[in-house]
């Protein structure tokens, strides 16, 4: 019944998400964007601009997507740049059982990627998306376990990439600039102007390597698994580096990263006024 606090809660997360992706320039009114989950069919072959879709109108497509029901997703961002499949935590760690969602997952990868929008995507091009109320969420995700018994969120590899992104303004731009891929490239290039290139295929994951010769990652797109796996590399090689990320996210990723990450924090008023005046 929708009076029952969970199914209310749920709403309220769905009705929050609307939110931050309008303001975020998605598309979210059904006049606004191409019917990709259609059951006939998706009346284009390539998104333009970001458009958002609530998980009801995702299970329009049919059976398949009527069946996951167990899944925490409030729905997907489709975006010239990738698939977003989007969560909403809200305060705190939301349930999640892995089979479900890997099963979401994978429907998105067979109806998007191999039919009807399969000149634009690729199975690498689908990103997990999580909405949260502040940066806190990010660090009980970081560090959970899944709980007892293991019903509860964790890093559990069913996304390479898996964003954070707060409810608020800092979210909305940062979920803005995820969706523009000329503004996060030229922000990546005034970061590495005084370091060197990028080592490819290197044991620890980086974008480029200081001075030193240490590894540097931009972590301001708040890639929990990316972020997870530079840190265990560092105390795995027993090497030292370095975690830029925006200055409203440093004390929630230094609390968790080890004390070889050093940080550089990039100031969010003067990002904005640069790159989204």
């Amino acid at each position: 019944m929708k009076s029952e606090v969970n199914r209310r809660l749920r709403l309220h997360h769905i009705a929050q998400a609307y939110v931050t992706m309008e303001n975020a320039d998605a598309a979210i009114f059904r006049e606004e964007k191409p019917d990709i989950f259609s059951p006939e069919g998706s009346p284009v072959s390539k998104i333009e601009a970001s458009a958002f879709y609530n998980s009801r109108e995702i299970k329009e497509m049919g059976i398949d997507f009527t069946k996951v029901r167990s899944s925490r997703s409030v729905g997907t961002l489709l975006a010239p740049c990738g698939i977003f499949i989007t969560y909403n935590c809200g305060a705190g760690l939301m349930k999640w059982q892995y089979k479900s969602e890997l099963r979401m997952k994978t429907l998105m990868r067979t109806s998007l990627c191999q039919q009807r929008l399969s000149s634009q995507f690729q199975p690498e091009d689908i990103y997990g998306l999580v909405l949260g109320d502040g940066m806190e969420p990010a660090y009980q995700m970081l560090t959970s376990n899944g709980g007892k018994r293991h019903d509860y969120f964790m890093l559990d590899g069913c996304y390479d990439h898996f964003f954070y992104i707060s409810n608020d303004r800092h979210g909305e731009t940062l979920l803005s600039l995820l969706c523009d891929t000329v503004k996060k490239a030229e922000l990546d290039r005034v970061l590495s102007l005084d370091l060197n290139q990028q080592v490819s295929n290197w044991r620890i994951e980086n974008d480029a390597i200081d001075q030193g010769g240490n590894p540097v990652l931009f972590g301001y797109t708040c890639d929990m698994p990316r972020i997870a796996r530079f840190n265990t590399a560092l105390e795995l090689q027993d090497k030292d580096g370095t975690l830029i990320c925006f200055d409203y996210q440093r004390e929630v990723l230094e609390r968790y990263c080890g004390n070889r990450v050093q940080f550089q924090t990039i100031s969010f008023e003067k990002f904005e006024r640069r790159f989204f005046p």
